[in-house]
């Protein structure tokens, strides 16, 4: 499920997209179709390739590091199934390449979510009671560019970075933290919508 969370993100380009009237529906369809065709079409394909019981593939009961190791319960890139297969059919520098992407692409999902919830605090803040929140997070520089609301959304993933830093954490430990914290909120969300949406359908 949570892989599938985030695709409402490119409404919140409509404030300041030239023609959201024209572009955002065309936009919204695809922020769906394409990751999740992604996902299963390259799944499948990935699976057709890969032997279900090879000895490099993730195993939920299998510990991959030492015991008191930070890394503990931690499954890195060389046993993805894509790096798996690309190995197997011997193609020399892939790999590497498949995670840069992969880091990539995790690097722009972390961009787009700062860049939503900057936008999201903004507004909220111009539409704040408090002369103060208005003038500080509810303001742009000379480039209309919400700076107090960008390094204000920006703490909390900072701070999630000192907490992988510090020396007696375990990595898997914030990541299921901030998962459960986002996930829950985000199904609730979810179904809020849901809801307002049958009601505007009854009418």
């Amino acid at each position: 499920m949570f892989q599938f969370m985030g695709g409402e993100m490119v409404l919140v380009t409509a404030a300041e997209a030239e023609s959201p009237r024209r572009d955002l529906p065309t936009a919204a369809r695809y922020m769906y179709l394409l990751p999740v065709s992604l996902y299963l079409v390259g799944i499948f394909l990935v699976g057709l390739c890969i032997n279900y019981l090879d000895p490099r593939l993730p195993h939920p009961h299998v510990n991959y590091h030492p015991a008191g190791s930070r890394l503990n319960g931690i499954i890195t890139g060389t046993r993805s199934p894509f790096v798996i297969v690309i190995q197997t059919a011997g193609i020399p520098g892939l790999p590497g390449f498949l995670n840069a992407a992969f880091l990539f692409s995790a690097l722009t999902a972390a961009n787009s979510a700062l860049y939503v919830a900057s936008r999201t605090l903004f507004f909220l803040a111009r539409k704040s009671s408090s002369k103060f929140i208005k003038g500080t997070v509810g303001r742009t520089n000379n480039g209309h560019t919400p700076l107090a609301a960008i390094i204000i959304s920006l703490v909390p993933g900072v701070l999630a970075f000192l907490v992988v830093g510090a020396a007696k954490t375990s990595v898997q430990e914030p990541i299921f933290v901030l998962g459960r914290l986002y996930t829950g909120p985000v199904l609730a969300i979810y179904a809020s919508e849901c809801l307002a949406f049958l009601r505007f359908q009854q009418g």
